[in-house]
């Protein structure tokens, strides 16, 4: 049996992580073996899906309270309030406004017919789940589940921009097209899995309140298929810079980050970035700013 302290410690961390109860913490943690992962890791499929989600609407929390350094990429927001992560299904509870018109920018660049332009999140499709939308990929197993949003209501965004005759996700909704296959603006796979491990952390920088968290590529040789994340909070001290990055490299969450390196900023007393390294996915330069 786990000694007290220890369970109490981890059960503590998969409640800062998931943004879930403590007694619901403390049960899940109870029934994890000892060793494994306090959250579940994700299969690899189901990472390169929720990458590709996450990184195709450039945003892993917006609330509405919060004003987007993307403003042309993110047509509303998406207030994320707990996750309930599987290794091949993942549930995020997200707050109603503005999460449809979020999520409907997901197929925005189906607005153009096949050939004539990159397609943006290519090949995902969603489906109704007991009132949540839920996006998958034809043919894969696993899921990306939204809750507090349904699915007619993104679907009902999505129309705004593209008329259902010129919409691959609703003319092809159980096959991926041709056009699909080989005209997708999709990161290298490597990156998509480092975006899936940075959501399935995303309670750690929202312990701190953090007011918006961006991800886009980080084309820089030599590693041209890293990612970017970009948190901003409304004050941030050396002491909270430290205790993120010590949870994050956490030995007790898969797979395991560390830091690479720092990179000085030119302002005065403006933190560093730091590149984190991930077993098995690509480097991400993590970017930690205050309001």
């Amino acid at each position: 049996m786990m000694p007290a302290t220890q369970l109490s410690r981890r059960a503590r961390l998969r409640q800062k992580v998931l943004r879930e109860p403590y007694q619901s913490a403390l049960r899940e943690t109870r029934a994890t073996p000892p060793g494994s992962p306090v959250v579940p890791a994700a299969t690899t499929a189901q990472a390169i899906l929720e990458g590709a989600i996450f990184s195709g609407i450039r945003t892993l929390h917006l609330p509405y309270h919060a004003r987007s350094r993307l403003p042309a990429t993110v047509p509303g927001w998406l207030d994320v309030q707990r996750l309930r992560p599987e290794p091949a299904h993942l549930d995020i509870e997200v707050g109603r406004t503005g999460a449809a018109q979020t999520l409907a920018g997901l197929f925005a660049d189906y607005l153009e017919e096949p050939g004539n332009g990159p397609i943006a999140a290519a090949g995902i499709r969603m489906r109704d789940s007991r009132g949540a939308a839920e996006f998958f990929r034809p043919g894969h197993s696993g899921a990306v589940r939204f809750r507090g949003v349904s699915a007619a209501e993104v679907l009902s965004a999505h129309r705004v921009v593209c008329p259902h005759s010129t919409c691959i996700a609703e003319t092809s909704p159980h096959v991926i097209t041709v056009a699909e296959q080989f005209h997708t603006t999709h990161p290298a796979d490597r990156a998509l899995l480092a975006v899936s491990s940075a959501l399935r952390r995303l309670g750690i920088f929202l312990a701190l309140g953090a007011t918006s968290i961006d991800t886009w590529d980080w084309i820089i040789p030599p590693t041209p298929d890293g990612m970017v994340i970009e948190a901003w909070f409304p004050s941030m001290t050396v002491s909270e810079q430290e205790q993120i990055l010590e949870t994050l490299c956490s030995t007790e969450l898969s797979p395991v980050w560390s830091i690479d390196q720092t990179w000085p900023r030119g302002k005065r007393n403006a933190p560093p970035y730091y590149v984190l390294t991930i077993e098995g996915a690509a480097d991400i330069q993590l970017r930690l700013f205050q309001s």
